[in-house]
Formats: structure tokens, C-alpha cells, sequence
């Protein structure tokens, strides 16, 4: 039996013993000093999670100054999703500012498109071939180092947004785990803790050693592949791609199927053992009301507790994966619209080009959308359910 529940029956007993005459034939709304007991049990709760390795984790996360403790507290006394009345427009103010940047970013690479096309209608009036592949080399140089920047840009911003997701989940687990077992039951607490460790393990050492570095290389070989006008490193990207989109999809697969089926498991074990001990409890003389009283109490403030602190943490996961899916998702389209501008009228190697640039920025949404899942799924469930 975990802490909370040994605490607040030791307290119900001792109050019984005092004054228990009053509470005969009362529910337990009607017992003196219920609602100020549970206003002190929900804070001795909120004080026994030990937050504060999980604030300065969220500071991190967002770099802005949120209360975790408060946005869980506001959650359980007032029912609704706090939201940090400074993010409310934060979506639209990102949404301006990268669209103003990527104006900065496409100007030269439209400049550079219609250049290469000029050079090369110059090199096809003067019948000079040589001329018009090396002005084109020239070109796709000055392509190829911009576009290499940007894109590193990015994934730079994806690896540390994924960092700083795993390391708030690391922070959040053992005081989620802590009110799992008392919502919960032990074994359901220890899946849970098994799950997050087993996805924080895989964002750690696949996802951003090997995936994260494959989209790079992906990228990188495709710009290569457009130097020549036949495309002699297609197929290579090609399975590249694949792969990299086949164990993504993996992950959330396997991820959601062991949950499911663990969540068919650890429930029905820890119902048995509450059962098993409340009908116990019950059959005390005397007590056995007030014990089942205190017991719902207790069990209903922590599976409140519990579902507070998983809403709170999924809306912490969504507001940390808005400013670079705002930044990635307008790049992706900007460079996808730049490339079918320009394709009827400059080298399709130019086209092609900008249009992997979209392509693999999209990647990188993908991956930075997979552990956004990953944690997401594994909360939601268990949050989701009633205790």
C-alpha cells in the first residue's frame, strides 16, 4: 500500500477514535472536516512528487518560466487545461516570423534558379555546351552550400528539440510513476516506467545516432545525385528513404501494440489486489464505512492527480513541438512551391534539387512526429483510464 493511502487511513482511525460519534450514518461529504482533509491531502500529494527536477526541465524545455506545479494544481481544482496566457498567440507570432525568414531564404534561391536558366539559354544561343555545364556547376555550387546550411539548420534545431524532450520525460517519470502507484496499482506503475525508459533508450541511440544522421546522408546523397543529368544515385535514396520511414512506422507499431496488450495485463492485477484489500477493510466493525470512505477519497484524488499530471505533461510535449513544426512545415511547403515554380522554366537538376530540400525536411518532421507519438501514446493510455 503506498504512502498516501497508509497516511489518510491512519488519520481516518484516529478521527473516528476521537469523535467518531459523529459520523455515524454520514457519507463522507457529510463528516466534519472532509473537504478541508482533502484539500490538505491534495497538497501533501502535490508536495510528496517532488517537483522540481521536473520545473527546471521545463524551463528548459520551453525556455520560459512555467510552473509545472501550478498548471497541474490549477488542473485539479479547476477542471480545465491551463494554458501560459503568453503561448495563446504564440502560434501566430512563430507562423509570421518563419514565414518572413523563409522569404529571406528563397529570394537567393530564386535568384540562383533564374540565373542557372539564363546561363543556360546564353550557352545554347552561342552553341557553347562546355560553357553552360560550367556555368551550371557554378551555380548548383552556391545551391548546394546554401541548401546545406539550411537543411543542417534544421536537423540541428529537430536533435535538440528531441534532447530536451527526453530529458523532460526522465524528469517526469519517477514522480509520474509515483502517482501511477497510487492511482493504479504497482504493476500497471512498473510497465509505465519499463515503457518510457525502452522509448527514451530508442530516441536516445536509434532515433537520434542513426535516424537523425540517415536523413542527413539521405539529403546529402540526393544532392549529390542531381550533379549529373542521369541519376545514378536514385536508387540508393530511394532505399534510404524507405528505411528510414519503415522503422519509424515500426516503433509506433510495436510501442502501441505492447502497451495494448500490457494494458489487457497490469489492471486486472492491481483491481484484484484493491479489491481484494477494500473488502477487507469493509468488514471491520464499526470503521469498515469510514475506512471505504476514506479509501474513495484517497483513490479518486489520485487517479484526479494522476490524470492532471499526464494532461499537463502532453500539453507540455505539444506547446515544446510547435515552434519547429511551424519553422519545418513552412519550409517544407515554401521549398515544394519554389520547386514547381521553377521547374518549367530552369534545369530540372535545379528543380529537383529544391524539391529534396522539401522532401527532407519533411523527413525531419516525421522523426520529430514519431517521439511526439511515442511519448504521447504512452501517456495518453495510461492518463486515459480510470484507475
Amino acid at each position: 500500500m503506498n504512502f498516501w493511502v497508509r497516511k489518510i487511513l491512519l488519520w481516518g482511525i484516529v478521527f473516528f477514535l476521537l469523535d467518531g460519534t459523529k459520523c455515524w450514518g454520514k457519507t463522507e461529504q457529510e463528516i466534519p472536516g472532509y473537504e478541508e482533509g482533502k484539500k490538505e491531502l491534495q497538497e501533501e500529494m502535490l508536495d510528496e512528487l517532488n517537483l522540481s527536477e521536473v520545473e527546471e526541465a521545463v524551463d528548459e524545455l520551453l525556455q520560459e518560466n512555467i510552473s509545472f506545479r501550478d498548471m497541474v494544481k490549477a488542473m485539479m481544482e479547476e477542471g480545465r487545461i491551463w494554458l501560459p496566457q503568453e503561448w495563446k498567440k504564440t502560434g501566430i507570432q512563430l507562423f509570421l516570423e518563419n514565414l518572413g525568414i523563409q522569404k529571406k531564404i528563397l529570394v537567393p534561391l530564386l535568384l540562383l534558379a533564374v540565373t542557372a536558366s539564363l546561363l543556360a539559354g546564353f550557352s545554347s544561343v552561342l552553341e557553347e555546351q562546355q560553357i553552360g555545364e560550367i556555368s551550371f556547376y557554378v551555380v548548383y555550387l552556391f545551391l548546394f552550400v546554401l541548401l546545406l546550411k539550411s537543411f543542417e539548420s534544421f536537423a540541428g534545431q529537430i536533435g535538440e528539440t528531441l534532447e530536451k524532450i527526453t530529458e523532460f520525460m526522465r524528469a517526469l517519470l519517477p514522480a509520474y510513476y509515483l502517482a501511477l502507484s497510487a492511482s493504479e496499482g504497482i504493476s500497471t506503475a512498473g510497465i509505465f516506467y519499463q515503457m518510457i525508459i525502452g522509448i527514451i533508450f530508442l530516441v536516445e541511440h536509434l532515433i537520434l545516432k542513426i535516424l537523425l544522421p540517415g536523413v542527413r546522408f539521405y539529403f546529402l546523397i540526393e544532392l549529390i545525385n542531381y550533379l549529373t543529368r542521369e541519376e545514378f544515385l536514385s536508387k540508393m535514396t530511394e532505399l534510404l528513404k524507405t528505411g528510414i520511414q519503415w522503422v519509424m512506422k515500426t516503433m509506433v507499431g510495436m510501442i502501441l501494440g505492447l502497451q495494448l496488450i500490457q494494458r489487457l495485463i497490469s489492471p486486472a492485477v492491481d483491481a484484484l489486489k484493491r479489491t481484494a484489500w477494500g473488502k477487507t477493510a469493509e468488514a471491520i466493525p464499526g470503521v469498515g464505512n469510514i475506512f471505504s470512505g476514506i479509501t474513495e477519497m484517497v483513490l479518486g484524488l489520485a487517479v484526479l492527480l494522476k490524470n492532471c499530471l499526464g494532461a499537463a505533461a502532453l500539453l507540455l510535449l505539444l506547446l515544446a513541438a510547435i515552434p519547429p513544426v511551424i519553422r519545418l512545415g513552412i519550409s517544407s511547403v515554401c521549398y515544394r512551391l519554389l520547386a514547381a515554380l521553377l521547374q518549367p522554366v530552369t534545369d530540372s537538376r535545379i528543380a529537383g534539387c529544391i524539391q529534396t530540400m522539401g522532401e527532407g525536411v519533411g523527413m525531419l518532421l516525421k522523426i520529430l512526429f514519431t517521439v511526439e507519438i511515442l511519448f504521447f501514446l504512452t501517456i495518453a493510455i495510461l492518463a486515459g483510464s480510470l484507475g
